[in-house]
């Protein structure tokens, strides 16, 4: 299921339409119902267990991450997860730095922009719905790519996959709109994976490594002042 939102700036209006976009109405009341009738039933205790799992569902996917602008030198982590490889992989006959961030359910499922800049592009690209258990999984799968234009960075591409279970991918960007780093980007649902992939010319001191947890907005890799271009 893929949610774009086409506004171009984000009021308080527009977080509580996303909010509700995060909160699938039809899931909400499919999962009511069967924890309801399982408390009852099934399990034959009070009905305050499903309130209870209905709470801790609610908590884990609906919290959002915090996130603040660092600088234009730093690129940040667009979400909370594990760092499952980092490959130098060739788009397009040009090297590009791939982090590939793995999220398990209990994660902050929200992703903020690593960089400040503009949006060159949002493509949404179909594809299946696998379980993403590592790395290696999910390369088929639905997802929306991201790419943010800056005079640091060149184009750092965001790549949300989706999981297999609920498969939603909510995305607030749009063409031509100046983001900041740290800003909230989208979210993704369950199981899932985020790629960031940046110009390995750059030549960027990579400052995580393979198997280290980040949370949402953790440096990910740094450029001297003095490669920054004005």
């Amino acid at each position: 299921m893929f949610i774009y939102h086409r506004k171009s700036n984000i009021s308080v209006k527009e977080m509580v339409a996303f909010s509700t976009m995060l909160f699938n109405p039809t899931l909400t009341l499919i999962v009511s119902i069967i924890f309801f009738f399982s408390s009852l039933v099934v399990l034959n205790v009070w009905p305050i267990l499903f309130s209870l799992l209905w709470l801790w569902f609610v908590i884990i996917f609906t919290r959002m991450g915090i996130s603040h602008y660092l600088g234009e030198q730093y690129l940040t982590s667009p979400a909370e997860g594990k760092i499952y490889n980092i490959n130098t992989v060739n788009i397009d006959g040009k090297e590009y730095i791939q982090i590939t961030i793995i999220l398990r359910y209990h994660n902050i499922h929200s992703q903020h922009y690593p960089i400040s800049g503009v949006i060159y592009s949002v493509e949404h690209r179909p594809g299946k719905f696998d379980f993403i258990l590592d790395g290696s999984k999910g390369v088929n799968n639905e997802k929306i790519i991201t790419a943010i234009e800056s005079n640091a960075w060149d184009r750092v591409k965001v790549v949300q996959i989706a999981g297999k279970i609920i498969r939603t991918i909510t995305n607030l960007s749009k063409p031509a709109r100046r983001v900041t780093q740290g800003h909230l980007m989208g979210s993704i649902f369950m199981g899932s994976r985020v790629d960031v992939y940046f110009k390995k010319s750059l030549h960027a001191k990579i400052l995580v490594a393979e198997g280290q947890k980040v949370n949402i907005g953790d440096i990910l890799a740094k450029k001297n002042k003095n490669q920054l271009q004005y």
